[in-house]
């Protein structure tokens, strides 16, 4: 398992990712999870999207050299307990965030592999949904991430027969433990017919699995909250396991706190009571 870098009176989370204007998602929304965890964070953005609560039109990538350059800049400033790592829109990305991994293996790398963004006109979509980006991320991130979270509805998205017949490795939480992650989890996991849970499980072999619950109808997807809260939790010393069952706690709190901004999603109330 990785070492845990020096932990900081306030700990503090690294968040790559999008900014997203409705904040909803990535790096906006999350550093609002952080704030309710009593964690500081930092921010490098992978690049911008054109949103509503509804649909996302367009993402602008950001220049890779500049993304690379400004997370080196905050490395060498502050002491990270944790990087938390979102949406990433190109190959380029990828390969910058796979080296920062290299260079800094004390720091736990948190990987969210989320779902296809639910875009207006497909035509608009980036290198962010080619299999290329997929391809990479599972060949270059998941073998250096302390966890991997993988959202309920993007399974087939990340493990897909395709993509693990080419990794060479089983299907499901088995695969990314296979490929190199320490810990997987997968909420909306289907244990057996009629049992969906939270499945934990470690490259040593330990499970464990707790229920699940479906998010309610046009409510946004919260794998990213629980991944961010995961990484809030880790950089503040919580054990994996604690820390994962804590987030989905917090997940549950947020959503069940969702409210309507605007005419599209409803977006969970990530400011909740605490986390406990």
């Amino acid at each position: 398992m990785s070492t845990k870098v020096p932990h900081l009176p306030t700990p503090v989370v690294l968040l790559i990712g999008l900014f997203d204007p409705t904040g909803q998602q990535d790096v906006p929304a999350d550093a609002i999870t952080c704030a309710n965890h009593g964690v500081h964070s930092v921010s490098a953005i992978s690049g911008v999207s054109i949103a509503d609560s509804a649909n996302i039109l367009h993402i602008d990538p950001s220049a890779p050299e500049l993304f690379d350059e400004q997370i080196r800049f905050l490395l060498e400033d502050t002491p990270v307990q944790a990087i938390k790592v979102g949406c990433l829109p190109a190959v380029e990305h990828v390969s910058v965030i796979a080296q920062i991994a290299a260079d800094y293996p004390d720091v736990p790398l948190i990987l969210h592999l989320g779902p296809r963004p639910p875009l207006e006109d497909p035509d608009e979509l980036p290198t962010a949904d080619s299999d290329l980006v997929v391809h990479a991320s599972l060949e270059l991130l998941v073998s250096q991430s302390e966890v991997v979270v993988v959202s309920p509805n993007a399974t087939d998205r990340w493990l897909n027969e395709d993509m693990t017949e080419m990794m060479d490795v089983g299907t499901g939480p088995q695969a990314l433990l296979h490929m190199g992650a320490q810990w997987v989890l997968l909420p909306g996991f289907r244990q057996r017919p009629g049992s969906t849970v939270y499945f934990l499980g470690h490259t040593e072999g330990l499970t464990v699995t707790w229920p699940w619950v479906a998010a309610p109808e046009r409510t946004q997807d919260t794998t990213g909250l629980l991944t961010c809260s995961i990484a809030a939790q880790l950089a503040s010393g919580i054990p994996m396991q604690a820390a994962c069952e804590a987030a989905s706690r917090y997940e549950a709190d947020a959503l069940s706190g969702a409210f309507q901004a605007g005419m599209g999603q409803r977006t969970a109330k990530r400011l909740t009571g605490g986390v406990s």
